[in-house]
């Protein structure tokens, strides 16, 4: 798998996460707090995948 699409995959990933997450919230299902909390664990860890899709693609 390239880089391109490794990185794209994840994209999608994270959208879906993030649109989980945003419709929680709107329902009610999830506290402001807990979708901070969630929200920046998600980030996180696309932020560490990303460092790790570019580490092992070079």
């Amino acid at each position: 798998m390239n880089r391109k699409k490794a990185l794209i995959i994840l994209a999608i990933i994270e959208g879906l996460l993030n649109i989980l997450l945003i419709v929680l919230l709107v329902i009610g299902k999830l506290s402001v707090t807990g979708f901070l909390i969630s929200f920046g664990i998600v980030t996180l860890l696309t932020m560490l995948a990303i460092f790790i899709i570019i580490k092992k693609t070079q």
